[in-house]
């Protein structure tokens, strides 16, 4: 690995979710016509694709333009949703089927068909009896309960001069000991000018002689912390991110004493904004946990090293680097980077055995959807492999996203009218079995009811959220003795339902019993010896 002070400079990971109402509607031609017949309904059909796919940005307090919580709210955009699921500008998600992913946000093709006859029907509310319940999320978190909040010490004020801002900001943890972290959330105070967010933890003191010399809150900086003893923090932020916890026993460690270094990327406005965002933190109780990791292929990684990194004029320009893996990794995401003329990226791995490992792949690149890519599974990336990343620019005067207009040459830069070549890729240190590892638990209150979602081969609860009773559905790996227990959010154990118990391989089913449980959320673990699956269940009155 190079310095981290370059890393981190290459390091503009993720940028802007954030589409106006203005811009959503714009995708949606509304025509007029009579509502033809439809075995659809929204209460017993559209509801569950709503409540997966869209409520999560789409309500009171998060970044969509407009709430689908109900009926009416949804019935009123029926044409509006059916125009941009046709055309698959929603829900974002530009990865190809070249690998897949956790919480995959794409809509099947029956999925778009049925939102379409829904809205030609004219939307149809069907019994409202039959209208799966709201998923819950809690109020100022999608995780739970934090065990700490970090706020910003004071508001900042992003300037109306329509110009680019970053700042890094200096909180400390205030750890009297070394502390694992299970979970960051960020949260953003004012959502509208909040671009992306890059966090680090600093056990130098260093940001703090940094932060008390320049006159503003925080002080300024691109890309990296502005120093090389940072440690990046695998927990950056854009607008619709879907937050979550590390894997069972990975982890980051906090070492007493230390400072966050949370860096925000405001985008240009013409008008005068306030921010003061915050971040939820989530202890592990594990007393040991594996250290996730992070590498980064970036210009340094192409043939011609960094200076061979020139997106020449009126061409189509492709660049293609390379990582060596010194050792066994498990890799659990990967997030590549470009900026408005970025038209594909693609990442795989080759083992020493000439294999091919397909990580991501991406032929419509979109600036504004793009983000950090959690696999199904760990992935085992073999010592002596190499990771290839590949992007492709359009810098003609035909692209209609070309800020440069006649086109000209363009370099790595901050700017969003410069361009980069970035891919990350985080994970562990890989042990025998992590192939096993399932990553695909959502942290988010999901769908009530498995019908209402695509089947998982791993551990699921119907319904839920629930009320007096649930079925957990798991797949036993192998024949092994299995511990059932379910936590609060506090970790505290509220009910056993097996304890070192023998199944066999294959799927089993166990009944939840929930009349005793105080409403909120709660974890079922499964525990098999060796590794954990762990699901969120939301007990209502």
């Amino acid at each position: 690995m190079k310095s981290a002070t370059i890393v981190f400079m290459l390091s503009l990971v993720l940028c802007t979710m954030c589409v106006s109402a203005k811009n959503f509607h714009a995708v949606a031609a509304h025509t007029t016509h009579s509502p033809v017949a439809s075995n659809y309904t929204f209460s017993e059909h559209i509801a569950p694709i709503i409540w997966k796919h869209c409520v999560s940005c789409h309500r009171d307090g998060e970044i969509a333009p407009f709430s689908l919580t109900n009926y009416e709210e949804v019935a009123e955009n029926a044409l509006t949703i059916a125009a941009v699921t046709t055309s698959r500008f929603m829900p974002p998600w530009k990865p190809t089927q070249y690998a897949r992913y956790a919480d995959e946000r794409g809509l099947s093709d029956d999925e778009i068909q049925m939102l379409a006859d829904w809205a030609a029907a004219g939307a149809p509310q069907g019994d409202p009896s039959k209208t799966p319940p709201l998923p819950i999320f809690p109020k100022g978190s999608q995780l739970g309960v934090p065990d700490l909040v970090l706020s910003m010490p004071e508001e900042f004020t992003v300037k109306a001069d329509f110009k680019d801002e970053y700042r890094n900001f200096v909180i400390p943890f205030s750890f009297s000991s070394d502390k694992n972290i299970s979970a960051v959330e960020f949260r953003p105070g004012n959502a509208a000018v909040v671009h992306h967010v890059l966090m680090w933890i600093d056990t130098t003191g260093k940001a703090r002689k940094m932060d008390a010399a320049d006159p503003l809150p925080g002080y300024s900086g691109f890309g990296g912390a502005g120093f090389d003893e940072a440690i990046v923090l695998p927990s950056a932020w854009v607008p619709g991110a879907v937050p979550r916890f590390f894997p069972d026993k990975m982890g980051v460690r906090i070492p007493k004493n230390a400072d966050l270094v949370m860096q925000i990327h405001y985008a240009p406005s013409g008008s005068l904004q306030k921010d003061q965002s915050t971040v939820n933190i989530f202890y592990s109780d594990d007393k040991s946990i594996r250290q996730i990791r992070e590498a980064t292929i970036n210009p340094q990684n192409l043939a011609g090293g960094n200076s061979s990194f020139l997106v020449k004029a009126e061409t189509i320009n492709r660049f293609k680097g390379v990582l060596d893996v010194p050792y066994d990794f498990s890799l659990m995401s990967i997030a590549p980077h470009m900026h408005l003329i970025g038209k594909k990226a693609k990442s795989y791995a080759i083992t020493p055995q000439g294999d091919t490992i397909k990580l991501i792949a991406i032929d419509d690149w979109d600036f504004n959807w793009q983000g950090a890519y959690t696999f199904k599974k760990l992935i085992k990336i073999p010592k002596g492999a190499k990771v290839y990343y590949e992007a492709e620019y359009d810098n003609t005067a035909n692209n209609p996203l070309n800020p440069n207009n006649p086109p000209r040459l363009m370099r790595w830069g901050e700017n969003t009218t410069d361009e980069m070549f970035l891919c990350y890729f985080f994970g562990i240190l890989y042990v025998p079995g992590d192939e096993n590892i399932s990553l695909e638990t959502s942290n988010t209150t999901s769908i009530i009811d498995e019908s209402f979602s695509i089947p998982s081969p791993e551990a699921i609860i119907s319904p839920n959220p629930a009320q007096h009773r649930g079925i957990l559905s798991w797949n036993a790996h192998k024949d092994a003795y299995f511990s059932i227990k379910i936590t609060d959010i506090t970790g505290a154990v509220v009910q056993t339902i097996t304890n070192t118990k023998f199944f066999a391989a294959g799927r089993h089913f166990v009944e939840l019993h929930n009349d005793h449980f105080t409403p909120g959320m709660y974890f079922v673990h499964i525990y098999d010896g060796s590794s954990t699956q762990t699901v969120i269940y939301s007990v209502i009155q």
